[in-house]
């Protein structure tokens, strides 16, 4: 009887003990193949899981990270329902995300509801390609060790200029080859060391272009030192930095096209030296008329107009304020001074400024003279302009900074200064040029190592999401011109606003069958060509959803050129000769606080 009672009792409890069980969760799993011949399953990739943010977030820790398997499949289980993004990387192929059908391409997320197995996620990889050729000098004799870079083009404040992607060193052959190489339009340099030489090799594990601006990329830096091998340059001369087809300016480089899996060979470069020449003279105290005292701290460095090349510092001779600059390459330079006041002149610790422009030809330069003068007092206050009625936020944490322009280096002098609690800030004096100003994080140079120290937005401001509506001094704005700081002139007031009713925009892309373009990439930028290559706040790029749509927000108010590309790089909007090929293709759009078009744009197909 006992026994009938607990089989009964065990019957009663099977059916609730399934019942109190938890639902199976959701689930992806998927196949990683190559572009262009899926039939090749990829194993060994790590495959990354992220939940959705807005866009693939890589520069964050993944959720979930497996390998695929002999037949490239991965599979992440007891997933919760919501919006996931997939991403496969490994070596000799592009880094690329479900849905992604375009090695420039924006990827799609995955939706999961409860319960559901999503069980067709392929992620087709993009192969890399490689660049190799050889490195001799005049007499066509292999240079061993010489450093060969892979370049992009960039731009920083408006100025063309070049940024490393990889590197290789030549063999005893002279021969080199640098792979790994997401598809693109690359550059390459040769970099001759006379000398013993220690410089970093420049390695990507992920075969990512580490310049993308909206991804953060891993890279491997490892150091690599070499020997003097002897390059053949005499005492007064040295090599220069050289550009396929064998070009010193860099406005002469060629561009090379290297494609999916692409193997780019004969890219020969000849090793160039040229004789370098010396720069002598003085400086001195402009205020006192006077040499620099040996307190008094006095400095000389030459920056190159290149910004390709290093600058050059020099010492100043103490009480006669002579200075000698050697072995220095034939090019335009800005000479450079600065030095402490003489005591008892001016404010404790104040410092002198001074510079001019000099081109290095045929012979050495004797004989200058350089006045280092008193610089420019600045200070000014930044205002938030809040409709809400509600007392003000602090606006602490800000800082406010300037750059000399022309860019001439990133050694040049370059400020920044903290923002106090009631928005004043104030700069020591500054020398004597043409400025931009950055606000800084709502207004950012796009390389951040111009100015030291980028400071977050303060936790006060996160909700209002405050953009720069103005920069004025006296009764000129200069946010988009810049500003002159005049020798001799008195000290400048500045006032900054910020606006917190930005706008947006909104709209669909379509192709030239009228029908909608999934992943396309939709990139805004200034329409005022001065403010190109400096208004970052106004350069922004979003993807096309499945159903051709888009939308970007926090705009500020201002006159845009709007573009939508089926196939690019998204970094490539900054780069003012890539938007010189498309001017005509995008729409001129003006965009009013708080205001938000709807566009229908037309879709720009890959270049053939």
């Amino acid at each position: 009887m006992r026994t009938l009672l607990r089989i009964a009792l065990l019957a009663l409890a099977i059916p609730t003990a399934f019942a109190q069980q938890p639902p199976v969760s959701a689930g992806i799993q998927g196949v990683v193949v190559q572009a262009g011949a899926t039939e090749t399953k990829l194993s060994g990739i790590t495959v990354e899981l992220r939940r959705e943010g807005g866009a693939a977030q890589f520069s964050s820790a993944p959720q979930l990270t497996t390998i695929t398997d002999a037949e490239g499949r991965f599979y992440f289980p007891r997933l919760t329902p919501g919006q996931y993004r997939v991403t496969a990387s490994g070596g000799g192929f592009v880094r690329t995300e479900y849905g992604q059908r375009r090695a420039n391409g924006a990827g799609l997320p995955i939706t999961l509801a409860a319960n559901q197995r999503f069980t067709d996620a392929t992620i087709a990889m993009t192969p890399t390609g490689s660049i190799s050729g050889r490195v001799t000098d005049v007499s066509g004799q292999p240079i061993v060790l010489a450093d060969v870079f892979a370049l992009k083009a960039s731009y920083q404040e408006g100025q063309r200029t070049f940024v490393q992607v990889l590197s290789a060193k030549t063999d005893d052959r002279g021969e080199y080859r640098i792979f790994w190489l997401t598809p693109g339009l690359y550059y390459v340099d040769v970099i001759v060391p006379d000398g013993t030489n220690a410089a970093n090799l420049i390695m990507n594990a992920d075969g990512l272009d580490t310049q993308a601006t909206l991804n953060s990329n891993r890279s491997i830096v490892r150091d690599v030192l070499s020997r003097p091998i002897g390059t053949g340059a005499g005492p007064n001369e040295a090599h220069v930095p050289v550009y396929y087809p064998t070009v010193t300016e860099p406005q002469q480089a060629r561009a090379i096209d290297v494609r999916s899996g692409a193997d780019v060979r004969g890219i020969d470069i000849t090793a160039v030296r040229v004789i370098t020449r010396n720069i002598r003279g003085s400086v001195f105290n402009g205020v006192t008329r006077q040499f620099p005292a040996r307190d008094q701290g006095a400095q000389v460095m030459l920056l190159p107009l290149n910004p390709v090349q290093s600058p050059t510092p020099g010492q100043v001779a103490p009480e006669t304020g002579k200075f000698e600059l050697t072995r220095v390459v034939p090019g335009s330079y800005l000479l450079y001074t600065r030095m402490r006041a003489t005591p008892g002149t001016g404010p404790t610790n104040e410092i002198l400024w001074g510079n001019m422009p000099i081109e290095i030809r045929e012979k050495d330069i004797e004989d200058i003279s350089l006045a280092a003068v008193t610089g420019v007092p600045l200070s000014g206050r930044v205002i938030l302009e809040d409709k809400s009625g509600n007392p003000p936020p602090s606006v602490a944490g800000m800082a406010v900074g300037i750059r000399p322009e022309p860019l001439v280096s990133q050694n040049q002098p370059s400020q920044a200064t903290q923002v106090a609690g009631d928005g004043s800030f104030s700069f020591a004096p500054l020398p004597p040029a043409k400025y931009r100003v950055y606000v800084i994080p709502m207004l950012v140079p796009n390389n951040p190592g111009l100015l030291n120290g980028m400071p977050t937005m303060p936790a006060s401001l996160m909700e209002l999401k405050p953009y720069v509506k103005s920069v004025r001094v006296g009764s000129n704005d200069v946010l988009d011109a810049g500003v002159n700081f005049a020798v001799g002139s008195g000290p400048l007031e500045m006032e900054v606003v910020l606006g917190t009713n930005a706008g947006a925009v909104e709209g669909r892309v379509l192709n030239e069958r009228n029908q909608p373009v999934d992943a396309a990439v939709v990139g805004l930028l200034p329409a005022s060509m001065s403010s190109r290559g400096f208004r970052m706040d106004m350069y922004k790029t979003t993807s096309t959803d499945a159903t051709g749509k888009f939308e970007i927000r926090g705009l500020p108010p201002g006159d845009y050129k709007v573009f939508s590309w089926e196939d690019v790089d998204r970094a490539a909007i900054i780069d003012q000769d890539f938007i010189r090929l498309y001017e005509n293709s995008g729409k001129t759009i003006h965009i009013g606080e708080g205001e938000k078009p709807a566009l229908e744009l037309m879709v720009i197909p890959p270049a053939k």
